[in-house]
């Protein structure tokens, strides 16, 4: 008997949405050496609009990998947008020139766009959910039209399964983090550059951190009414706010705008540091001392899962899938009401003065962490999902 010996085709194509890298494109870049190595041939579309400022980007991260970049033009010359028939029409292209075996859609607006089209080629296709937002029947139509769909978290499937989206289909993949590049600070490393050091903020002083993009739904405006409680307690304080604004709206301009000004005034005045991107975040949760996220909706926060691997003590809000990282934790509720800047700056004064429970807590977010998040875990389930499109195919 003759067995056939070909090697089996793992050519995988991941349409990313962004070539910054932000919380998306960070948590796939995460398990993305784990795929190479599990014997997939990668590419990686992204849009031809190049990312601003000199900040990494995703097609620098991928040059060091054995991943091709590929152009995917999502914008006109002039910078304007393409219409959905013309993006779609250059994803067919892109699928016709490179014949993947599979698709990744990493966010769900890619999903959404490129569900079509993959149905239509006859190609396997997954896509990722990191949303949780309300979409139009005809988004939960061009969804439905992938082969299998990954949610970050149980709240992300439950919400979108409630919109009508297949449930059948979605499987839930927390994501995962590289715990030797975020974990607690070695005491020890004299090479590290010191944020405190670098915005003139004396040693001895209290620092908490925010990272996230300058909006709504991160609640940037109560992370500021927290900060306000906190310095009336304890004046020798600083926050940290890492992240810039993405939308474009006049409404999101001026709640930035006004949030600045807020700042810039009152008991946050010269305590406030608006750091925008930044590059050395691993640096970073090490030379704090605890990061607030009062966000009103959070699918998974990649910020979270990095403060806990890096042991930092964190609050946040108990919405979408927040309590899947920190609902087990039992020695200190870190979880907070929603809106509710009084009772998150009661639990941040009650961590900021006592440091042998912030201690203890960032012993058991680390331990959590290497059960529940170590990216090799997020890999194997990912890869297994993918095997099995494939062999089905």
């Amino acid at each position: 008997m003759k067995y056939d010996t070909t090697p089996i085709s793992k050519k995988l194509l991941i349409v990313a949405e962004f070539d910054s890298l932000n919380g998306g494109e960070q948590s796939m870049l995460a398990v993305l050496p784990l795929l190479i190595e599990s014997g997939w041939r990668i590419k990686i579309a992204f849009p031809n609009l190049p990312a601003t400022g000199d900040h990494k980007t995703l097609s620098d991260r991928i040059r060091k990998l054995d991943v091709r970049g590929i152009t995917l033009t999502t914008h006109h010359a002039d910078r304007t947008r393409k219409s959905q028939s013309e993006y779609r029409a250059d994803f067919a292209d892109v699928l016709d020139s490179h014949q993947p075996d599979l698709v990744l859609c990493n966010s769900l607006s890619i999903s959404r766009l490129c569900g079509p089209v993959t149905r239509e080629r006859g190609i396997g296709s997954v896509g990722y959910l990191r949303d949780i937002i309300k979409l139009s029947n005809k988004a939960i139509e061009d969804v439905n039209q992938l082969d299998r769909i990954v949610a970050v978290s149980q709240a992300t499937k439950d919400h979108h399964a409630s919109q009508g989206m297949d449930e059948s289909k979605i499987t839930v993949i927390h994501n995962g983090v590289d715990l030797e590049l975020f974990r607690p600070r070695d005491e020890l490393a004299a090479d590290r550059s010191n944020i405190k050091s670098e915005l003139g903020i004396p040693a001895t002083s209290f620092a908490l951190l925010f990272v996230g993009q300058i909006g709504m739904r991160k609640g940037v405006d109560v992370l500021l009414d927290v900060f306000e409680k906190v310095v009336t307690q304890l004046p020798d304080c600083h926050l940290l706010i890492v992240g810039t604004r993405h939308s474009t709206k006049q409404e999101a301009i001026e709640y930035e705008a006004d949030l600045v000004r807020r700042s810039q005034s009152g008991g946050c005045r010269g305590k406030v540091h608006w750091l925008h991107r930044r590059d050395d975040m691993p640096e970073i949760y090490g030379q704090v001392d605890l990061l607030l996220h009062p966000a009103r909706q959070e699918p998974l926060g990649r910020v979270i899962l990095e403060s806990v691997s890096s042991g930092l003590p964190v609050l946040t809000t108990l919405v979408g899938g927040s309590p899947e990282i920190l609902g087990c934790h039992e020695s200190f509720d870190l979880l907070c009401p929603v809106d509710d800047a009084r009772a998150m700056a009661e639990r941040a004064i009650t961590l900021l003065k006592d440091s042998g429970l912030r201690r203890s807590i960032a012993v058991e977010l680390r331990e959590m962490a290497e059960r529940r998040f170590n990216r090799r875990r997020c890999h194997r389930e990912l890869n297994f999902l993918l095997e099995n499109m494939l062999a089905r195919r």
